[in-house]
C-alpha cells in the first residue's frame, strides 16, 4: 500500500514546525531574525529516531501547502510558466509575472517566499550536516543514508536557486545571524561544481545505494540525475560526464521505461513507484499540511466548462456518472503554439491535450496526465498525488542530447528512439545527424516532457528563451509576452526586501541580473 510504503518518511507532519525550530527555525527571513528556540540542534540528534525526524521533517518542509514543491506558485513560477508549452488560463496575481516576463524586484511576495524557503532548507540541511557525520550515536546505516539524503537535497536547492538567480549567497555551514547578513553573492559555476562534488561524494561513498525505490527518499539513481542535470548547467557543460551519468542509470539501475506513455500517469495515481519513476514527492491525502496544491492548477474547474455554458449542467451530470469532477482552479493550459506544433499522430498527444471530455468541447485544453479528477481519492484542496521529479524518458533524452554533442549521433539516435518507440504506431524512428538531430532532441523533450517542470530550465540553458518566447502567444489577451520578454529574463531579480537587509547583495552585480 502506498500509505504503507511511506509512513516512517511522512508520518509525524504536525511535528515539522517542531522540527523547524530545533533546526534554526522557519522565520520571515534567513537573513531577518535571530534563531529561537529552547534545544539546540548539537542537542538533538541523540540517537536514529531523532536524526531520523530530522531528516523527514525536512521532506515535509519542502512538499507541504505552502511550500516550495507543494505549490504551483511557488517552485512552479519559476520552472513552468515562461515556456512554450504551458501558460495561465487566465490572468492570476501570483504567478502573472512569471507568465508575462514582467517580473520585478518588487514582485508579489511569492518569489521572496520561495527565496526564504530555499535558504531555510539550506540552512537545515546544513545542520543536519554538521551534527550526523561522525556522530556515534547513530548506527551506520542511518548516519550514512541521512548524509547522503542532506548532501542530495543541499544541492537539488541550490541546483534550482544558481538557475533562478545565478550568482546567489552560498552556505555550506551554519553562520550566526551577524555573519550571513553581510555575505554578498557567490560565483554559480563554483556553487555547481562544490555540488558535482558533494553528489560524487555520494556516489563514490554509496551512502544512497542501499535506498529502496519505493521508499520515498533519493537513490543511487537521483543523485546521478542530478549530478548529470547540475552538469549541464556548467559555462562549458561536461558533455562526458552527463553520458557517463545517465547511461549508468539506463544500464545498471532496476528502471525501465513503461511500455504505454499513458500507464506513467494512471500507475502514478494509485501506485507511484513504477519502474520509470525515479525520485520525486508523495503527497499523502488527509495528512495535515501535506497537500499538493498543484493538481489543482491543472484541475479544470466546472464554472470555466465546457465552452457551450448552456451545457454546464449535462457536463457535470456527465462527470458525476463516470465518477468524477472538475473541481479544480483550472489555472494552467497549453499554449496555442504547442497545441498547434504537438505532432496529430503522436500517441502521448491525448495524454497532453485535452479540448473535449466525455463528448463535451471545452474552453479551455488542458493537460489530463496531470489531472487527477477522483473527489474521493483526490478532493479539491487534498490531493494526495504524487510529484515526480526524475523519471527515466528525461535521462535518456538526456543521454540523446550528450551523445548528439559528442559528435556520437549513432548512440545519440539509440536513446531518442528508444523514448520515441511508444508514441508512435507504427514506430517512426529518426535517422538524423548533427544540428538537425540536435533540434530534433529538442522537440522530443518538448512533447515527452511537457508541464513536468524542464521546458523553461532548457530554453535558458540553450540560450533561446527570448527568441522562443517571442514566437509564443498567451491564453491571457491582455499579456503581451513577445513585447515584455528580454535577455534579463533569463535569470530573476533577488526579491527587493532581502537588498534591503543586506545591501552586499549588489555589490557583484549593481543591477541585480538586469533588473535595475
Amino acid at each position: 500500500m502506498k500509505m504503507m510504503k511511506n509512513i516512517k518518511l511522512m508520518k509525524n507532519i504536525k511535528l515539522i514546525s517542531l522540527i523547524v525550530t530545533l533546526l534554526l527555525a522557519s522565520c520571515d527571513s534567513f537573513l531577518e531574525e535571530e534563531t529561537r528556540g529552547t534545544l539546540t540542534p548539537t542537542s538533538f540528534f541523540n540517537n536514529d529516531g531523532e536524526a531520523n525526524l530530522a531528516i523527514n521533517g525536512l521532506y515535509g518542509s519542502l512538499a507541504n501547502s505552502g511550500a516550495l514543491f507543494g505549490r504551483f506558485d511557488r517552485i512552479f513560477n519559476f520552472t513552468m510558466y515562461g515556456a512554450d508549452d504551458i501558460g495561465l488560463s487566465r490572468a492570476r496575481g501570483g504567478s502573472e509575472p512569471f507568465e508575462n516576463f514582467s517580473v520585478s524586484e518588487t514582485t508579489y511576495g511569492t518569489m521572496r517566499a520561495s527565496y526564504i524557503q530555499f535558504y531555510a532548507a539550506v540552512n537545515n540541511l546544513n545542520t543536519i550536516l554538521e551534527n550526523v557525520p561522525g556522530n556515534l550515536n547513530l548506527s551506520d546505516d542511518v548516519r550514512e543514508r541521512i548524509e547522503g539524503e542532506a548532501l542530495f537535497l543541499r544541492a537539488l536547492m541550490y541546483y534550482h536557486m544558481t538557475n533562478i538567480w545565478g550568482d546567489i549567497v552560498y552556505l555550506r555551514n551554519t553562520l550566526l545571524l551577524s555573519e550571513s547578513s553581510a555575505l554578498g553573492r557567490f560565483d554559480a559555476e563554483q556553487i555547481r561544481q562544490d555540488m558535482i562534488t558533494d553528489l560524487e561524494d555520494v556516489l563514490n561513498r554509496g551512502l544512497l545505494d542501499n535506498v529502496q525505490i519505493d521508499s520515498g527518499r533519493p537513490t543511487r539513481w537521483a543523485a546521478l540525475m542530478l549530478k548529470a542535470k547540475t552538469m549541464q548547467w556548467l559555462a562549458t557543460p561536461d558533455w562526458q560526464g552527463i553520458l557517463d551519468a545517465t547511461s549508468e542509470v539506463i544500464n545498471n539501475s532496476p528502471h525501465a521505461l513503461l511500455d504505454d506513455y499513458g500507464s506513467i500517469w494512471i500507475k502514478a495515481d494509485n501506485d507511484p513507484y513504477h519502474a520509470e519513476n525515479i525520485w520525486g514527492f508523495d503527497f499523502l491525502k488527509d495528512l495535515p499540511g501535506n497537500i499538493n496544491s498543484t493538481t489543482d492548477a491543472f484541475n479544470p474547474r466546472l464554472r470555466d466548462e465546457p465552452a457551450n455554458s448552456d451545457e454546464r449542467s449535462a457536463l457535470g451530470a456527465a462527470l458525476a456518472a463516470n465518477g468524477e469532477e472538475f473541481n479544480g482552479f483550472g489555472h494552467i493550459v497549453a499554449l496555442p503554439e504547442f497545441k498547434r506544433d504537438f505532432p496529430q499522430d503522436d500517441l502521448r498527444r491525448p495524454w497532453n491535450l485535452a479540448d473535449e471530455y466525455l463528448g463535451y468541447t471545452l474552453r479551455f485544453t488542458y493537460l489530463p496526465k496531470l489531472w487527477s479528477l477522483d473527489p474521493i481519492a483526490s478532493p479539491r484542496g487534498n490531493h494526495g498525488d504524487f510529484h515526480m521529479v526524475f523519471r527515466l524518458a528525461d535521462t535518456y533524452l538526456m543521454a540523446a542530447e550528450a551523445a548528439n554533442e559528442l559528435g556520437n549521433d549513432s548512440d545519440a539516435l539509440t536513446y531518442i528512439n528508444a523514448v520515441r518507440e511508444r508514441a508512435y504506431e507504427p514506430d517512426q524512428p529518426l535517422s538524423l545527424s548533427g544540428d538537425a538531430l540536435r533540434q530534433a532532441i529538442r522537440d522530443e523533450r518538448r512533447w515527452e516532457l511537457a508541464a513536468e517542470g524542464h521546458r523553461r530550465y532548457d530554453l535558458v540553458r540553450w540560450g533561446i528563451l527570448v527568441e522562443t518566447i517571442r514566437n509564443t502567444t498567451s491564453n491571457v489577451a491582455s499579456y503581451d509576452r513577445a513585447s515584455n520578454v528580454s535577455e534579463r529574463n533569463n535569470k530573476f531579480p533577488i526579491p527587493i526586501e532581502e537588498i534591503i537587509l543586506n545591501p552586499n547583495l549588489l555589490d557583484s552585480d549593481p543591477t541585480n541580473n538586469g533588473f535595475r
